[in-house]
């Protein structure tokens, strides 16, 4: 249990680091600079962490997280839309028996921890007073709630992750 909680603290202060870095990389962007290095040791596989890499996942909470950070666990997946012949016979799926006008196509199941940051914005879908779906803006806290109300079953989110931090988590719409 210590030695979880020593790589908790490491994966949080690296987290910490990479959200600093991501601020910086932000100003030189502004600043006109061209930023497309991806930092060692990063939470996330190299793949994943370049900047501003956003991708659909199924993203679900990792344990107990508290304070200014979640703990999470996303695995990449590929929306196909229904009139993507080509793609989705690729993938092994009939065209003639898409639901819903779309495919979800997730080859390995590979979940890769990942930690928020306290600047990360959170979208959830929530119904309106009149009944209709909104994507809203919600705080951690409101989130945190969302993922944990699951009991361990993951949402299909859009995720923005730099150099291993989430910046992003927008849940995306299912019809």
């Amino acid at each position: 249990m210590k030695t979880k909680s020593l790589l908790l603290m490491a994966l949080i202060a690296l987290t910490a680091t990479a959200c600093q870095n991501n601020k910086a990389k932000e100003a030189q962007v502004h600043e006109g600079a061209a930023v497309n290095e991806v930092s060692a040791g990063s939470a996330v596989s190299s793949s994943k962490t370049s900047v501003n890499n956003e991708l659909l996942v199924y993203l679900k909470l990792d344990g107990n997280s508290s304070g200014n950070a979640l703990r999470l666990l996303m695995d990449e997946v590929l929306w196909i839309s229904g009139d993507d012949t080509e793609t989705l016979i690729k993938y092994g799926f009939d065209p003639e028996n898409v639901d819903n006008d779309y495919e979800l196509y997730n080859e390995k199941e590979e979940w890769f921890p990942v930690v928020t940051c306290p600047e990360t914005t959170f979208k959830i879908w929530q119904y309106s007073d009149e009944g209709f779906p909104e994507n809203r803006d919600v705080d951690l806290a409101a989130f945190r709630q969302h993922l944990s109300r699951r009991d361990d079953c993951a949402i299909l989110a859009k995720v923005t992750v730099s150099d291993g931090a989430v910046l992003t988590v927008k849940e995306q719409y299912i019809p």
